[in-house]
């Protein structure tokens, strides 16, 4: 008879995840994760690593759970979830940590003169995943500067440190994803000019490294930037360039091809956005393939819709991005609240941009909590832009009052 994988499940909820939400965060059945819970199968190795990352784990870690030994769980588990704030002490009390020895975890020991190790690699991922789990939860405003931090010290130890030939590629490549975590956080901080030279660190250490798949992802990062920054035609260059130079997988290739499309958008060139996001669809529809890269999850349904939802705002199509953005939020997990509070306010500036007062003052008390506890730069600049349009509007006493009430939460959380 199987042995179920207790550790398994308690690791699950510990990270705030029923089977259900788990499933959505990694692009599987339900079934699949009570599968893997009651043991009477293991997860395949090609879907490891995302399982690793999203319950923060390392490898090793993850494997120990599967074989439900609990020597190797990573921290003490419960049956109840924790709450957002002390997930937050938490993640930060055993973050990174600058240079020069503040409290957390050190990074590493000693001078950059000492030899660079397999340790001192995997415990550079180890913080990786942390800040991702800050993100998620929290957004890019704490989780950049401690990125920042420790792509400062990691790249003065791998300047001056030396590396076994043996290690060398995957101390370039872990440093190169260390570096577009980092300017991904940036940007969703709204920290621009940090983010794109973060995204050239990243370009850098992965072309060192040799591997295309997380080259691509930061490339796809700078695209997106790109749109925000109202740089449409930088966008569109950035996106085609990838997929005339890279034979990509239908997932992927869909992702460059709704960016290009949402780029020509930008530039009022409607049938060519309409053109090529019909491509992306197709290509879409096609489903999951076994070469995706790892961080390709994300690209699902939702995600998808998202992009739909972008490219109508950008054509003026304001009533069909409302009904888009609506159903991705109603779709979208609750418990990555970053996420929930960036969607939520894309569709508050829908509302808005139709005159849909009602509808957007329903979402005013949903706005309240999500400004409390995230702490996303860019989100915070979209919504204000919102409420500003709001207030120069004849609207409701109460409308009105909500948006100043928000521009204020807003104010206080910078």
């Amino acid at each position: 008879m199987a042995t179920r994988r207790r550790a398994l499940a308690q690791r699950r909820v510990a990270m705030g995840f029923t089977q259900e939400t788990l499933a959505e965060a990694l692009g599987v059945e339900r079934s699949t994760v009570a599968r893997w819970e009651s043991g009477s199968q293991a997860p395949m190795p090609g879907i490891r690593r995302r399982l690793a990352d999203t319950l923060t784990l390392s490898l090793r870690e993850l494997v120990g759970l599967i074989e439900d030994q609990p020597n190797h769980d990573p921290e003490p588990v419960g049956s109840t979830p924790r709450s957002s704030s002390e997930q937050y002490h938490q993640l930060v009390h055993t973050s990174v940590t600058a240079d020069n020895g503040a409290e957390g975890l050190p990074i590493p020991g000693g001078a950059p003169s000492e030899p660079i190790t397999a340790e001192y690699i995997e415990s550079i991922r180890q913080k990786m995943r942390l800040l991702l789990a800050m993100d998620a939860q929290f957004g890019g405003n704490e989780a950049s500067t401690q990125a920042v931090r420790l792509f400062r010290s990691t790249h003065r130890w791998v300047g001056a440190s030396p590396c076994p030939g043996s290690l060398r590629r995957d101390l370039h490549s872990t440093v190169g994803e260390l570096a577009e975590i980092a300017g991904w956080l940036l940007y969703d901080a709204n920290r621009q000019q940090e983010a794109r030279r973060l995204n050239h660190e990243a370009l850098y250490y992965l072309r060192q490294a040799g591997g295309r798949s997380l080259e691509i992802l930061t490339l796809q990062n700078m695209s997106m930037q790109a749109e925000y920054l109202d740089r449409p035609v930088e966008a569109l260059d950035i996106a085609q360039s990838v997929i005339e130079a890279n034979h990509l997988t239908p997932r992927v290739s869909a992702l460059f091809q709704a960016r290009s499309a949402h780029a020509l958008a930008l530039q009022g060139r409607r049938v060519d956005a309409e053109m090529m996001f019909s491509r992306a669809r197709n290509l879409f529809l096609d489903g999951p393939g076994a070469d995706d890269p790892s961080w390709a999850y994300w690209v699902d349904d939702i995600q998808f819709a998202w992009f739909e939802a972008k490219v109508r705002t950008a054509q003026g199509d304001h009533g069909r991005s409302v009904d888009i953005f609506a159903d991705a939020l109603a779709r979208s997990p609750k418990h990555r609240v970053r996420g929930m509070f960036s969607r939520t306010t894309y569709l508050f500036e829908s509302l808005v941009a139709v005159g849909d007062w009602r509808q957007a003052e329903s979402l005013v008390p949903h706005l309240e909590p999500y400004i409390r506890e995230v702490g996303s730069g860019r989100t915070a600049a979209i919504l204000a832009g919102a409420l500003g349009t709001v207030e120069a509007m004849k609207v409701s006493p109460s409308l009105r009052d909500g948006a100043t009430h928000l521009r204020g939460l807003l104010g206080g959380a910078q």
